[in-house]
């Protein structure tokens, strides 16, 4: 190897340990800030029923702030979530044939498209269990 190169694989090497350096401390922070968070969001929401309770009852579907409106809104959903479950009894009732139904229904289940994902294993040497990050895909897993 020359030294060019070692040079080379020395700064990967060192760039490397920063980003690790610097992904630990944003996971541990986010652990951290994780219950606040969440005593926050359940604040939030008592505050919002407790508010929307109190404009029903006062009849108000509006109330003018100096900052803006507070409106309330209401939306009505009636639809199901599609799952298997769903899909199965509509065929059923549908093709009127129970057995055709459920081979349509594993056909479908079957034949879903796959998604893949990239995860990050951090070992805690305290616990000496690994926990696993997704990097891609938005979700946390502990």
């Amino acid at each position: 190897m020359s030294d060019g190169e070692e040079s080379q694989s020395t700064s990967n090497t060192s760039t490397l340990k920063k980003l690790i350096k610097d992904y630990r401390s944003v996971d541990k922070e986010i652990r951290e800030s994780a219950p606040l968070l969440t005593a926050l969001r359940k604040r939030k929401r008592e505050l919002h029923d407790s508010i929307l309770e109190a404009m029903q009852s006062n009849g108000f579907d509006e109330v003018n702030l100096r900052d803006g409106n507070v409106v309330a809104r209401f939306e009505k959903t009636v639809k199901s979530p599609v799952n298997a479950e769903h899909i199965c009894g509509i065929l059923e009732e549908y093709l009127q044939d129970k057995s055709q139904a459920a081979e349509v229904c594993s056909l479908i289940y079957q034949n879903r498209a796959q998604d893949t994902k990239q995860f990050i294993n951090i070992v805690d040497p305290n616990k000496q269990k690994a926990v696993r990050r997704v990097v891609s895909g938005g979700a946390t897993d502990v």
